[in-house]
C-alpha cells in the first residue's frame, strides 16, 4: 500500500516476499570474488611475520576457545559437607586438583545443600500446618 506520494505506508513492503534465499547482491558476489585473491596473499604474508595479518586471521579463522576444567576423580564420600571441603582442601594442597576446580565442586556443595534445607523446610512447614489444621477442628 502507498500513499498518496507513491511512498509504501508504514508496515508495508514493495516485496513482502523479501530477497529470495540464496540470492547475493552485486557487491557481496565481488567481494567474494575478490577474496579468493585476497586470502593467499594474507596468509602469506602472515606466514612471513605480518602481526596484523597474523591476528586478523587468527580471530576471524578459528573458533573462539572455551576453557574446560580438567577431569577429576576424587573421593569425597562423607555425610558431612564440612568433611566434603575439607577434602578438597587437602587435595589442592597436594596438587592433585586446580584450586578453580575445587572452587567450583565447594560452590556445587553449598548449592545443593540449600537445596536441601529448602526441602527440610517445607517438610517442617507441612508439618506445622498439620498440627495448626488440626488444632482447629
Amino acid at each position: 500500500m502507498r500513499d498518496n506520494k507513491g511512498k509504501f505506508l508504514s508496515g508495508y513492503s514493495g516485496n513482502p516476499d523479501g530477497r529470495p534465499s540464496g540470492c547475493q547482491s552485486r557487491l557481496s558476489k565481488e567481494l567474494q570474488h575478490a577474496a579468493e585473491d585476497i586470502l593467499p596473499l594474507w596468509i602469506d604474508a602472515a606466514c612471513k611475520g605480518d602481526e596484523e595479518k597474523q591476528r586478523f586471521l587468527l580471530e576471524r579463522g578459528l573458533p573462539k576457545f572455551k576453557a574446560q576444567s580438567p577431569e577429576v576423580n576424587i573421593n569425597l564420600d562423607s555425610e558431612s559437607n564440612t568433611e566434603r571441603i575439607r577434602l578438597l582442601l587437602v587435595a589442592v594442597a597436594k596438587g592433585e586438583i586446580p584450586s578453580s576446580v575445587a572452587s567450583e565442586i565447594v560452590s556445587m556443595i553449598a548449592a545443593a545443600a540449600k537445596v536441601g534445607e529448602i526441602e527440610k523446610l517445607k517438610e517442617e512447614l507441612a508439618a506445622v500446618k498439620l498440627i495448626l489444621s488440626k488444632r482447629k477442628k
